[in-house]
């Protein structure tokens, strides 16, 4: 190519890649593509200026990587603007202009390879897309083992001296292509893990998934923040397997790497800029994400330990063998220690679970705010109660349990008061239905208390049943509030509630049924009413399950005892009846 032309495309090539990597990024709203396409007319030029060149000349040597260059930010431009099938066609040429595993062609090769792949995700053609992943991955592991030469970047391919096929490479411009060629496998690896994972194959995404996490812990060029919140994720991956030690390390690797961008942050000249309080913010939100993941390990981690007991399971589910899971270049060991990588086994285990926990849970409500937050921060306190929840299964000591849903009650109560049902009903029905459930739970706890007391001799009091009266009626009320967010405004129900409000309500109905039969009431006449109610919610459900199908699928084990109940209730109404019909008033069988 005479030096004329040559510069020529160099010059169009430099201007067209200033475009796509700087000024696109400051491209008006109503113009997002402006800067792209005026890229693309300057490598259609250049494009036009080498095809001519090499059909005059005749062989295949620089034009033709130059080409192989054009072709794949051709192709690039053609995805980034909408345009996915003429980028397809133009990457598949790019790769056939230069097909030579060489240093001048294995960076272009490897970006249209990963853009093919990105381009058939899009579509939701997953294996196609795996497919031109897995080939950049062998392309990759093939230049390694075979080719000895440094990689050349792309725009270097157009500068006068550059380093051809047939010449050993220690330049700068070597050095530029070898980052590069290892920031493509890097992203290579990246594209599989989400391949795999949409393909079903979940385990080798997560290790895909590591690799890349690890790739890039070696480049020491990343976001910190966006590799924190990644390595956060994939400890969630671990949690369902019960792979805690693997969890736990990615959650140990992602809060030391914040620290250090904390640290950064700290040590900044500007503390005052917008820019520097916009990446405090950013990484305070990250944080508060993390701290929330380190919750929820001790969350699973506890009713893991919890289901083991019951079932005797003798050891942890095996792994799935998932290869190197470990960030070696980390010293994560004071941070690890803090929380327990296996199964507990007693109250203190499981106590030092939660007190770890909790202080996480504690470090993301001081970030998630409900006045700043409300949403996320709901979320965060019902996290705080399902902690709780998992260690009570592990208090043998009734009253102490008591405590615990007690104070499951005063972290609740407090943020529904403040809840809007007009903008946060979903929210506001969950936590009612929390609620419900929690002040049953306490009722039934103070019943058992109840009945230790009598194997001793100490009868029922009149402020025992008040207690545990009142405390059934919260759960009674909170129910009722659930159950009235479903009724239109004429007070009914629909005729068939939603798939996944079929089984809440029927459940809540389920309580109140037991719940009302439940009540200790001295009158009888108080107590007819009370049986008459426990027999209308076992009504409803049967009522429900009958008529709707679905229903009848989601209570297959609570349907036969609701069935019973209200075939053995109205005996027992009859003899409150017969005794208020012999002038009776009161109960002579007052019993927890």
């Amino acid at each position: 190519m005479d030096p004329e032309t040559q510069e020529s495309v160099r010059d169009k090539l430099e201007r067209a890649i200033h475009l796509l990597e700087v000024v696109s990024a400051s491209d008006p709203e109503d113009e997002p593509y402006k800067s792209k396409y005026a890229a693309r007319e300057l490598l259609n030029d250049a494009k036009f200026q080498l095809e001519r060149h090499i059909e005059q000349s005749d062989v295949i040597g620089p034009a033709s990587h130059q080409l192989a260059a054009v072709l794949y930010y051709l192709g690039y431009i053609g995805v980034e603007t909408d345009e996915p099938s003429a980028g397809e066609e133009l990457l598949e040429a790019s790769l056939r202009a230069a097909p030579a595993l060489g240093p001048c062609t294995v960076i272009s090769t490897l970006s249209a390879l990963n853009q093919l792949g990105l381009v058939w995700s899009r579509r939701g053609e997953h294996n196609r897309s795996q497919h031109y992943l897995q080939t950049a991955e062998t392309v990759y592991q093939q230049y390694r083992d075979q080719v000895t030469l440094k990689p050349v970047e792309m725009s270097e391919l157009f500068r006068e001296g550059r380093p051809d096929d047939e010449k050993t490479d220690d330049s700068k411009e070597g050095r530029s292509g070898q980052t590069k060629l290892e920031e493509l496998h890097t992203l290579t690896l990246y594209y599989l893990a989400q391949a795999y994972n949409n393909v079903g194959e979940p385990v080798k995404a997560a290790l895909y998934c590591h690799n890349t996490l690890s790739r890039q812990l070696d480049s020491a060029s990343f976001d910190k923040v966006e590799w924190a919140l990644n390595s956060a994720t994939l400890s969630q991956f671990y949690l369902p397997k019960q792979m805690f030690r693997n969890a736990r390390h990615h959650l140990a690797a992602a809060t030391h790497v914040l620290e250090q961008h904390g640290e950064e942050l700290r040590a900044a000249p500007d503390q005052t800029s917008e820019e520097h309080q916009a990446k405090l913010e950013r990484y305070r939100h990250r944080e508060a994400d993390v701290a929330r993941c380190w919750t929820k390990l001790g969350q699973v981690l506890l009713q893991s330990s919890a289901e083991r007991l019951v079932t005797s399971t003798p050891s942890p589910p095996a792994e799935p063998s998932t290869g190197q899971l470990f960030f070696r270049q980390l010293e994560l060991s004071q941070l690890e220690k803090q929380m327990p990588d296996s199964p507990v086994r007693d109250f203190e285990e499981a106590r030092r679970v939660f007190l770890c926990a909790q202080r996480w849970i504690q470090r993301a409500k001081e970030y998630y705010s409900l006045q700043e937050h409300a949403s996320d921060h709901v979320e965060v306190v019902r996290e705080h109660s399902q902690l709780f929840k998992a260690l009570i299964f592990f208090e043998s000591d009734l009253d102490r349990q008591c405590k615990m849903y007690k104070r499951r009650v005063d972290l609740l109560e407090p943020v529904l008061a403040e809840l809007n049902p007009t903008y946060y009903l979903l929210v506001i029905r969950q936590l009612q239905y929390e609620l419900a459930e929690i002040y049953s739970d306490i009722a039934q706890c103070k019943v058992e208390l109840q009945r230790d007391r009598d194997k001793r001799g100490q009868h029922v009091t009149a402020h025992v049943v008040e207690k545990i009266n009142h405390l059934a009626h919260q759960s009674i009320k909170y129910f009722d509030l659930f159950l009235d967010t479903l009724k239109d405004s004429e007070g009914h129900f629909p005729e068939k509630f939603d798939e996944d409000l079929t089984r809440p309500v029927l459940i809540a109905y389920f309580h109140l049924g037991h719940l009302y039969n439940r009540l200790m009431e001295i009158e009888l006449k108080p107590k007819l009413a009370n049986v008459q109610k426990s027999i209308a919610a076992y009504q409803f459900i049967i009522d429900y399950c009958d008529r709707v199908p679905m229903g009848a699928e989601k209570m297959t084990e609570e349907l036969a005892a609701c069935r019973e109940m209200a075939r053995l209730l109205p005996t027992k109404m009859d003899r409150i009846r017969n005794a208020i019909n012999d002038g009776g008033t009161v109960t002579t069988d007052l019993k927890v």
